[in-house]
């Protein structure tokens, strides 16, 4: 097996056992054993596992801003609507979110507890989807199309919670059988915060 694909191995199993086990119950032996691989091997690529845990997450972050960039890149931003923006800001990270239950669950359930520099790790997603909020609200508001005196911040960590919390409730709606639809949890999360953040003349756009 190449060394890419024995990387990608131990980060895939490591993946399975966090979100399965949490990151304290899950040792460096459980990954040996889930992926098969001599003792030595895993410290070919990892120094331990909270290198391995940080490796994961960073891995997973890279891939959610390529999602986004991904979005972002297939709509006219001259023509498309403020609210329709939005929306795709939302949509793109539920869909994110749930394609991967494993890191879902990791970044949903883990953080608090852990030591600081992990928790941080585990933090980032959060951070950096509060930071994209922050932003397109600015721009928003330069263009008149948000209220000009909304609270920011605090509108930033309203969406990244929803997100969040709109993605765990879907994932323990799925373990049921029950499955909740992206785009109908888009639309509420939509219709309950865009009146709070646009302009009246720009929801109607």
């Amino acid at each position: 097996m190449k060394a890419e694909k024995r990387k990608d191995l131990i980060l895939a199993c490591s993946k399975k056992l966090f979100a399965k086990q949490g990151f304290y119950r899950t040792q460096i032996s459980d990954i040996i054993d889930e992926a098969r691989i001599a003792r030595g091997t895993i410290y070919q690529y990892f120094k331990n596992k909270e290198d391995i845990f940080v490796s994961l997450l960073e891995g997973a972050y890279a891939q959610w801003e390529q999602a986004v960039s991904q979005a972002v890149a297939a709509i006219d931003l001259k023509t498309i609507k403020p609210v329709d923006y939005f929306r795709l800001r939302i949509q793109t990270t539920l869909e994110f979110l749930l394609a991967d239950p494993d890191i879902c669950s990791i970044v949903l359930s883990m953080g608090f507890g852990l030591p600081e520099d992990l928790e941080k790790a585990t933090r980032k997603l959060e951070s950096k989807i509060r930071d994209i909020a922050v932003n397109d609200f600015m721009l928003g508001i330069h263009n008149n199309h948000v209220r000009k005196n909304i609270n920011i911040d605090h509108a930033a960590e309203m969406i990244a919670g929803a997100a969040f919390r709109s993605a765990y409730y879907m994932q323990k709606k799925a373990k049921t059988g029950d499955r909740a639809d992206i785009d109908t949890m888009t639309d509420e999360i939509v219709n309950l915060l865009a009146p709070g953040i646009f302009l009246p003349e720009s929801l109607k756009l």
